[in-house]
């Protein structure tokens, strides 16, 4: 008896330490984990596909359930960056990059929060909508070309001027923006700097 309730008091010690010591490893996992050998590996005749989870990349980061994936790549020589959520399927390159050997660059596993939002510069794409002094364009990937952060919302964010004033507006993804606004006064429409870029809510 005594030494079944020895038997007993071992085990529920063990299982403690066992527990305790799990929670703290996963307690201690780094907020990113840097996979660029494990992506480089899954590329394959410069084409990649895949789903990121912890058991795809061989990594753990963080202890949120939700992690991301940003990719720093060239397709023919060109930079590009794309983040994909954990779960959604991430096909390089994208329709928008055109041709040429596919490069992985860095690649990086993640929270949400420590990853920094992933934005495109779509300043040229935005200038040359401007006609006659007004624009309007769609908050689409199809409108510039680029998807800076796969299976996100994004959001257009543009910096103009309307008769030398500095103005800034935004649109969420599949919104239509219209420039210059009702109270923006009249005079030449200078397209400042746009940017395409993950609706901030998400970074969080």
């Amino acid at each position: 008896m005594i030494r079944s309730l020895f038997v007993l008091i071992l085990l529920a010690s063990i299982g403690f330490v066992t527990a305790a010591w799990a929670d703290d490893a996963a307690t201690t996992a780094p907020a990113t984990v840097d996979v660029t050998a494990k992506v480089k590996a899954l590329a394959k005749d410069n084409q990649l596909t895949l789903a990121p989870d912890a058991d795809v990349l061989g990594a753990v980061a963080g202890v949120e359930a939700d992690k991301r994936l940003k990719v720093d790549y060239t397709v023919g020589g060109k930079s590009h960056v794309v983040t994909a959520e954990q779960g959604h399927t991430l096909n390089l390159p994208c329709d928008a990059d055109g041709a040429g050997e596919l490069v992985i660059v860095k690649a990086a596993w993640g929270l949400p929060a420590a990853i920094a939002p992933i934005s495109a510069d779509v300043t040229e794409k935005v200038k040359a909508g401007v006609k006659d002094n007004s624009l309007t364009i769609s908050a689409a990937n199809e409108s510039f070309g680029v998807d800076p952060c796969v299976g996100l919302t994004k959001e257009l964010k543009v910096e103009y001027t309307v008769d030398g004033k500095s103005h800034t507006a935004k649109a969420s993804e599949s919104e239509d923006l219209t420039l210059p606004a009702k109270d923006d006064g009249t005079g030449p429409l200078v397209i400042v700097k746009a940017t395409w870029e993950m609706n901030p809510v998400q970074a969080q």
